[in-house]
């Protein structure tokens, strides 16, 4: 009878989360909406894109590093279009400390295109309106770092804390909100007019239990 205060109660007496969800039936026509409106934009647009990693090991294949640098580009706009602009560089190292102990860590920088529905949407004249708004990549920077436990050759227990930063996120000039956050019933997600000046951050600790023969069954649990 009361919903909201048993939601209350179960997120603050066992930790619970509570996510929205959609049916089939009600994102069908969101999608079939995209799908049309994309169709009918006849967006094109090339992409590019360089990589090159680097590894090494030491103190006999204990200690390894492994650097890595991207560049991505696209001709949609002036903005997205030079690489050196959205550089990604990523840097991964880890440490066998002890038999079956591992300790790792990592710092890297992504960049992500905003939804293709935000790229095409135009107004009653054709334009592109938030290619004239200066549409960009999603920037996110992730710092990682964890320790592993490795008891035999089929099992492993790993504790990894994370801290994730974003930036240049596609908001909403109609309800000031991220678009992946808009609501299926309002409109087509990214489908409406934007700025890329939306920053967010993400953290946890994940514990993770990993068994690729535990009798006859692979498990992985994580928490």
């Amino acid at each position: 009878k009361e919903p909201e205060r048993v939601r209350k109660l179960l997120q603050g007496s066992a930790n619970l989360e509570f996510w929205e969800t959609y049916t089939a039936k009600e994102i069908l026509p969101a999608m079939q909406s995209a799908d049309s409106k994309l169709r009918a934009s006849r967006l094109s647009f090339g992409r590019y894109e360089l990589f090159a990693t680097l590894s090494r090991e030491f103190f006999g294949k204990r200690f390894s590093v492994l650097l890595g640098l991207r560049a991505d580009g696209t001709t949609y706009s002036s903005e997205m279009h030079n690489p050196l602009r959205q550089l990604s560089p990523r840097l991964n190292l880890s440490y066998n400390f002890r038999p079956q102990w591992t300790f790792s860590a990592s710092v890297a920088r992504y960049y992500q295109e905003p939804p293709y529905t935000s790229m095409g949407y135009r107004d009653s004249t054709g334009v592109l309106i938030n290619k004239a708004n200066g549409l960009r990549y999603i920037a996110s920077d992730h710092f990682i770092a964890g320790i592993a436990f490795t008891p035999d050759a089929h099992s492993r227990i790993s504790v990894e804390g994370f801290y994730k930063r974003y930036s240049d996120y596609p908001v909403s000039l109609i309800d000031s909100l991220p678009v992946s956050t808009g609501d299926f019933a309002d409109y087509t997600i990214g489908d409406v007019p934007v700025r890329s000046v939306g920053k967010g951050r993400a953290y946890g600790v994940e514990l993770s239990y990993r068994n690729t023969n535990l009798a006859n069954t692979a498990v992985n649990d994580s928490y």
